[in-house]
């Protein structure tokens, strides 16, 4: 069974839309599992650097905006812009950025998101003398 990857950034909205089309995907596609995994912006760049050590043939992105988008069969997929070429070869998905209840859902999603993240940062702050900041992402995965 395939995987598809998506990583990024919690407050990147690049990151939510990414989530939404591979959401997408793995809805038409029965076969292909998704995991998603969103971080906080200090444990973002160490994935993103930890990840272009261990992956030495990938050209990663050059900024920490965009979601990292690998495939376990294809490989490295890219950012968003490439996941809606890869998505559309693969599964004829039509880009839907340009219908505004695509907007409506993108604009709820991060704003759920928002409000987990300020959540896990109230929470952490108040156990900050006992947890280390991978708490952050044990918490955002149970909420």
């Amino acid at each position: 069974m395939p995987n598809l990857l998506v990583a990024g950034n919690l407050q990147s909205i690049a990151f939510h839309e990414a989530c939404l089309v591979a959401s997408d995907i793995a809805g038409s596609d029965k076969f292909l599992n998704l995991e998603t995994k969103g971080y906080i912006e200090v444990e973002w760049k160490k994935y993103v650097d930890r990840t272009r050590r261990e992956v030495k043939d990938i050209n990663f992105l050059e900024s920490y905006q965009q979601p990292i988008i690998i495939h376990s069969t294809v490989g490295y997929i890219g950012g968003v812009d490439q996941l809606f070429k890869w998505a559309y070869q693969v599964y004829r998905y039509k880009d839907p950025r340009k219908d505004g209840a695509y907007g409506m859902h993108l604009t709820l999603s991060l704003s759920i998101c928002i409000d987990r993240y300020r959540y896990i940062v109230n929470l952490f702050c108040y156990l900050n003398d006992c947890c280390s900041p991978n708490l952050y992402c044990i918490l955002f995965n149970i909420f």
